[in-house]
């Protein structure tokens, strides 16, 4: 592909198929001769899924092991995790999924980070703010039916360990309307604001 195309290629991959396959040494080299400009790791394998825990070690093996930039994935939910992986590993860049869902701030907490600045405070309220405004967000991209039934699992990571987080959760998969789970949703702000 990189010599077939004027734009940079990167390639995006696990430690290998499963514990008996941890191939990514191998084929990090190979994927940097076939003229990739950047490699990210998922430190996993395939076999694993989102199960147990990244190795980042062996992210860190790579990054010794190529010249070109590795970026550094999995198992990052704080910024804590994002400095201890790039210490453990000397990635050059971090990538960060499941770790915002239900926490798009957690950039901005990084960049604070980065920056010697006081870390970012999320309030209850600021979770439930912020998960309505996904959801009107939501409907204007998606339409109604889809965006009703997308943003079911999304409110579930934005209250996800709150009071009472299963109950709201589950009472909301019955809606069907912003309306009803905005009712809901007001609701829960002002009985997490009076706990």
């Amino acid at each position: 592909v990189a010599k077939n195309v004027s734009i940079p290629v990167t390639v995006k991959t696990r430690l290998g198929w499963d514990n008996n396959s941890k191939i990514i040494t191998t084929i990090a080299e190979q994927i940097q001769d076939n003229g990739a400009q950047a490699l990210t790791i998922h430190g996993r394998t395939r076999a694993q899924l989102y199960e147990g825990k990244a190795d980042w070690d062996i992210i860190g093996k790579v990054k010794s092991a190529i010249k070109i930039p590795v970026i550094g994935n999995g198992d990052v939910f704080t910024a804590e995790d994002a400095f201890e992986l790039r210490r453990q590993t000397n990635c050059d860049g971090i990538m960060i999924a499941r770790g915002s869902m239900g926490n798009p701030w957690i950039f901005k907490q990084i960049e604070r980070a980065l920056n010697g600045e006081e870390p970012l405070v999320i309030t209850n309220a600021d979770r439930i703010d912020m998960c309505m405004k996904h959801y009107d967000l939501s409907l204007k991209f998606n339409g109604d039916v889809k965006a009703v039934r997308e943003m079911r699992k999304h409110i579930g990571w934005y209250i996800k360990s709150l009071p009472m987080s299963n109950e709201i959760k589950n009472e909301i998969n019955k809606l069907n309307s912003k309306e009803e789970v905005f009712k809901i949703l007001e609701e829960y702000k002002i009985h997490l604001n009076n706990l």
